[in-house]
């Protein structure tokens, strides 16, 4: 029963492809540092190992020892862990970066000295997006490339290996000979969401997936913002937000359904927006001016996290439910 046991846990992972390999590769080539930034659990670490040479190191600031040792004493920490290295959630540790500043141009250097190419020395990822770009373009100008990273696409979802779509006529033709998809096999997609591990496994219950998602989530990124006896109130916050994607942001409606004042509401959305959990799509005007009092609409950037927080659980009722057109609109601006 045991050995049984074991060979379960050791079932290897299948590796998705993604069409974002390309981008990264082309940034590994061309700058020293590349930061991928995106929510968690959406592949960050698996792409960078798949595509960094075998010899690259890793070390995760996930670790409370790590994370002390690399603020403390940024240095010495460099030292410890020399490149090609992989430095998960940089984040909590952007007292690093002028330090990788330094190491970098000090291998350029040597490079140059010694008329060998440079190479990519940091890899580096991260959740929180708007704080680390402020530190890395401080810090990092003009060597490091950023590349968001999010869920998977519809085509990886259904196992079909297509480029990005570009609304040009040739391929609208192209999608008219596609096979179209049944309703409801859609909203099941919608429901299942996007992150990889879904569909490694298919086995895995969604409900059980989401539900460590959004612990995680608390515990490790939102824990230190937010004072512990207000989670349940976040949550709240959360589903709100949920319930509305796709529709125009309305601080005063978040705030009266999470029993919060609009100063606190606007702070939290603010903490969903910097985990890459949602996106802002800033309306268009020909008039820059139009464009400056228009209100943005929101969307969640996993329609599952969505679907979970707002209770939909089934497909059948999610395809009759209100907020149908705009959970569909969503899938359509982040996974299609």
């Amino acid at each position: 029963m045991l050995c049984f046991f074991e060979k379960k846990i050791q079932k290897k992972v299948v590796y998705i492809k993604r069409l974002l390999e390309k981008d990264i590769v082309e940034n590994i080539k061309s700058f020293p540092v590349i930061l991928l930034c995106g929510p968690r659990q959406v592949g960050k670490i698996t792409i960078l190992e798949k595509l960094s040479n075998d010899k690259v190191n890793y070390v995760s600031l996930d670790d409370p020892l790590e994370r002390k040792s690399s603020i403390e004493d940024p240095a010495l920490f460099l030292e410890n862990h020399k490149p090609p290295l992989i430095i998960d959630e940089i984040q909590y540790a952007t007292e690093l970066l002028p330090y990788i500043k330094m190491k970098v141009d000090q291998a350029r250097l040597e490079a140059l000295k010694s008329d060998v190419p440079s190479t990519c020395l940091y890899y580096l990822t991260g959740t929180q997006m708007f704080t680390m770009m402020k530190n890395v373009s401080e810090s990092l100008a003009g060597r490091v490339g950023i590349i968001d990273m999010y869920g998977l696409s519809y085509s990886k979802i259904i196992g079909k290996d297509q480029d990005y779509f570009l609304p040009t006529s040739k391929r609208c033709k192209e999608r008219e000979q596609y096979p179209r998809p049944e309703t409801l096999e859609v909203f099941e997609k919608i429901i299942r969401g996007s992150f990889p591990a879904l569909y490694q496994n298919e086995n895995i219950s969604t409900e059980r997936f989401y539900n460590g998602y959004l612990r995680t989530y608390l515990e490790r990124d939102i824990r230190n913002l937010i004072i512990i006896k207000e989670e349940t109130k976040f949550l709240t916050f959360m589903s709100a937000v949920a319930a509305r994607t796709g529709q125009e942001l309305n601080y005063d409606n978040l705030a009266r359904d999470a029993e919060i004042d609009n100063k606190t509401a606007k702070s939290w959305f603010s903490y969903l927006q910097t985990s890459g959990l949602i996106f802002l799509l800033q309306p268009y005007s020909n008039n820059p001016a139009t464009r400056a009092i228009k209100t943005p609409k929101m969307y969640f950037t996993d329609t599952g996290l969505a679907c979970y927080l707002a209770r939909y659980s089934d497909a059948k009722t999610l395809e009759k439910s209100a907020i149908n057109g705009n959970i569909f609109e969503t899938v359509e601006l982040f996974v299609w």
